[in-house]
This record gives structure tokens, sequence and C-alpha cells, in this order.
């Protein structure tokens, strides 16, 4: 009976370090949304401190915490056995892998925007704007797409069991 506790108990501290993470990621591809919208427009004052802010919260905040939840739901689902099965947890984590992705381009887009050459190009500014604007409300959306599949857990059509 212990060894059922312990496991049970694993199991739910990787489902908070999950979800926990996922708050994380999903607060700070928000604010990245809000300061674009309510920060400085480019070539005013404090534009590029707003710009260096977003380059920090990206390092210290989204990109860390989603690297936590990638790792703690690939770790639920080696622990926990019923999602060995579970089509919606494969998908959950392709999805993930593809907000990795999408999170370290949209990282990349945010450091190239306060650099001088981009800076300096208005054409080239408006261009990665649009670009970084596109993929924050992507990763909002296949954010929202892993919330729904981890709560409702669809029962969808999986390979054949033997």
């Amino acid at each position: 009976m212990s060894r059922a506790r312990s496991r049970l108990a694993l199991v739910r501290s990787i489902k908070v370090l999950h979800t926990a993470s996922a708050i994380g990621v999903t607060g700070a591809i928000a604010t990245f949304l809000v300061l674009r919208a309510q920060g400085p427009a480019a070539g005013h004052s404090g534009y590029v401190e707003v710009r260096h802010g977003i380059d920090a919260a990206y390092r210290w905040l989204a990109v860390p915490s989603l690297v936590v939840c990638v790792l703690s739901g690939l770790l639920s689902m080696v622990v926990h056995r019923p999602y060995w099965n579970a089509v919606w947890a494969w998908l959950k984590a392709a999805t993930t892998a593809a907000l990795l992705g999408l999170t370290l381009r949209m990282q990349s887009v945010a450091r190239d925007i306060t650099s001088p050459e981009v800076l300096g190009h208005p054409a080239e500014l408006l261009d990665s704007l649009a670009t970084e604007r596109k993929g924050l409300w992507m990763l909002l959306v296949v954010l929202l797409i892993n919330v729904v599949l981890g709560i409702y857990r669809p029962r969808l059509v999986g390979p054949p069991q033997r």
C-alpha cells in the first residue's frame, strides 16, 4: 500500500509541476502581447527597454517554464501507464514539442527586434513585429489546445489493443 501511495504522490507532484509551468508559459506569452499593445511604439522613449524586458522574460520565464512543462509532461507519461495508449496524451506531447520550437523562434525574433540592424530599417522592423505578433497569437492558440486536451482528455481512436 505504501508503494501505491508514493506512486500517487509522485504523479500528483508531477501534475502540479506541469500545471505551474504551463501557467508560467501562458502568463509570459500573454504579458508579451500586453507589452506590445500598451508599450511605447518603436522609436519612442523606453521602447528598447521594453524590448529588452521581453527578451529577459523569454530567457528567464517563458523558455524555462516550457522546458519544465515538456519534461514534466513526458515524465508523467513514463510514470502513469494509462497515458501510454491515450491518443490525447500523444497529441498533447506533439503540440508541446511544437510550442517549444515556436517559442524558441519567437525568442529569436524578439532578440532580433532590438538589434541596431532591424531598428535602423523601418520596413524590416515592421515585418519582424508582424511576425512576432502572429507567432504570439499562434502560441496562445496552441497553449489553449494543450489545456483543452489536458482537461477534457477526449477519447480519440487509438491503436488497436492487443
